[in-house]
């Protein structure tokens, strides 16, 4: 048997022949420790086996980019003011300074020496004191040029009025005017007026200091 399967082999390898792993098949018949090998021709028709090339794989899409929004406005919160340690303090409001006059009704005041002395002394600078003619004849003296917000207008005058009488004593002219010097001490006065044509009574009162 070891015979014949050596002389198959030499007479096989006379003629050199490619065999391809793919048309041979193995077929072994042992006998004791040996194998014999035998050759199978490939099936008539039979196509030779191609390596068919794995499918390459999918790529991943990818991912959307998100568009920017419009970027909203940013509130900023305004800061809260921190209160100051200790109790809460109210804003006060400063009284006005005392004038020293006080009006009593429409048409009666009340004022201080101090006041009273004012007037004395700057009477010229608040006004303009012309006299009031009716043909030939003065009736009066007319102010002019009082200022708003003056010690004239806090005494209810304005301009336009026409003074008449002080305590009773016509102001005619004026020498008239000058008599009512005499007269300054009086701590009451009452004067006679005209106001766009109709007549008025200013009654005042003077608090005098003591001496």
């Amino acid at each position: 048997m070891r015979t014949t399967a050596l002389l198959f082999l030499l007479l096989g390898c006379a003629r050199p022949r490619t065999v391809q792993p793919s048309q041979q098949s193995q077929v072994a018949s042992s006998t004791g420790s040996e194998t014999t090998y035998v050759e199978q021709e490939p099936a008539m028709g039979a196509q030779p086996m191609s390596e068919v090339p794995p499918e390459p794989e999918p790529t991943p899409a990818p991912a959307p980019i998100a568009e920017p929004g419009p970027s909203e406005p940013v509130h900023t919160a305004e800061p809260t003011p921190t209160p100051t340690s200790g109790s809460e303090t109210t804003p006060t409001t400063t009284p006005p300074a005392a004038t020293g006059v006080t009006a009593t009704s429409a048409t009666s005041w009340t004022i201080t020496q101090a006041v009273w002395d004012e007037l004395m002394r700057d009477a010229m600078s608040l006004a303009r004191i012309v006299p009031e003619t009716q043909g030939s004849q003065t009736i009066g003296f007319r102010l002019a040029g009082i200022r708003a917000a003056t010690r004239l207008t806090e005494l209810g005058f304005a301009n336009g009025d026409v003074i008449q009488t002080v305590n009773g004593v016509a102001l005619r002219s004026i020498a008239n005017a000058i008599s009512l010097t005499s007269q300054r001490n009086a701590s009451d006065f009452r004067i006679e007026l005209l106001r766009d044509g109709a007549p008025r009574v200013h009654e005042y009162h003077v608090v005098r200091s003591a001496p």
